[in-house]
């Protein structure tokens, strides 16, 4: 399929689509020099315009290979902050903490402490770890018909399952959100640029129209990895469904008219609702998040999964990088998955053996 690449090596969550004319690739070309700062710039950070706060110095810090860096060795991990009484955060850290500063200015936290003061009774942290960015455009041009006709809020079909779209107001008018694990962002360029404000310091203003337009399109234009199934992956596919998880890890979904290709309307595979569910306690956040309850999150796509270790060295998996392998991530989910993972834990050895393989095989 012309949305997919075959790639399989450590490059094989940065291909652009092959549906991409000439000028369309002279401008992803120039937005992978943005997003990952590899053309010859002698110019300081202050000249590039990053800080005086960040944590990054390019996207590529968190997003090495367009996929998620290991949080352990690098700023992918970020702590961001809410506040229930203002939309702009905590009074003294905004809405996310910064962990370096240019010289003469005074960093927000340092060895796990705050140096500004303490947070405003109304904010409380929770933690997020850079989610890959391939396949990006793609979800942006999912029909939202499809959200609404996935959407059950109530329950009312009685399957345990009560996903619902994650709806944000956009000139007074209501938007589906289908980016950010509590589903609160509606557009690749919109993520882009509060990731480059917040992550890097920088505003649209200094980024200037051509590089923001260029790195906005580059996010938009990586292919989706193509699935490496066989045989040998059909039992675990049973599994995976006869289990549950294709309730929220739905495989496809249908894509509408967009200008990364020509044709009206395909099928991509992202193994994802893009919907808010109940994930229970030990996954949930401090509190609940702009109408988000604490436990909710937006069901991550699981395209790509098993080329995760040759791209980027591990899984580092959930919303907060916490598991490690697949295993631990199935057994982490609870609320809406408490029965799945009750399943699982109850397949034999050979059966979770089977269902590894096809999920690495995504």
């Amino acid at each position: 399929m012309a949305l997919t690449t075959s790639v399989k090596g450590i490059e094989a969550f940065s291909q652009p689509l092959s549906t991409l004319n000439s000028e369309q690739q002279n401008q992803f070309l120039i937005g992978k020099i943005a997003f990952h700062g590899s053309g010859v710039d002698n110019r300081s950070l202050e000249q590039i315009g990053i800080g005086p706060l960040y944590n990054a110095v390019n996207c590529g810090e968190c997003h090495t290979h367009d996929g998620r860096t290991d949080p352990t060795v690098s700023p992918s991990s970020i702590v961001r902050i809410f506040n229930s009484k203002s939309e702009k955060g905590d009074p003294l850290y905004g809405k996310q903490l910064q962990t370096k500063a240019l010289e003469g200015t005074t960093s927000e936290v340092t060895n796990g402490k705050l140096n500004l003061g303490d947070l405003d009774k109304n904010s409380f942290l929770f933690t997020r770890t850079a989610t890959p960015v391939f396949g990006m455009g793609l979800i942006e041009a999912i029909d939202d018909n499809w959200m609404y006709s996935n959407a059950d809020p109530n329950d009312k079909n009685k399957d345990g399952i009560s996903g619902r779209i994650g709806y944000v107001k956009i000139d007074g008018k209501r938007a589906v959100a289908k980016f950010g694990t509590k589903a609160t962002i509606t557009s690749v360029r919109e993520q882009t640029l509060i990731a480059a404000n917040e992550d890097l310091g920088l505003s649209e203003k200094e980024l200037g129209k051509t590089s923001t337009d260029a790195l906005v399109f580059y996010t938009r234009a990586l292919a989706a990895p193509k699935q490496r199934s066989n045989t040998s992956t059909e039992v675990g596919e049973k599994t995976f469904n006869n289990l549950g998880c294709s309730s929220c890890h739905r495989e496809t979904a249908p894509v509408g008219k967009s200008d990364l290709y020509t044709f009206d309307k395909a099928e991509i595979h992202p193994f994802s609702d893009f919907l808010l569910h109940n994930m229970g306690k030990e996954l949930a956040d401090a509190g609940d998040i702009g109408g988000r309850d604490a436990d909710e999150f937006r069901t991550a796509p699981l395209w790509g999964l098993g080329l995760r270790q040759t791209v980027n060295g591990g899984l580092f998996l959930l919303h907060d990088g916490r598991a490690r392998t697949i295993d631990q991530a199935i057994l982490f989910h609870a609320g809406e998955a408490t029965k799945a993972k009750s399943d699982y834990k109850n397949l034999s050895q050979k059966e979770k053996d089977q269902l590894l393989t096809y999920l690495n095989s995504l």
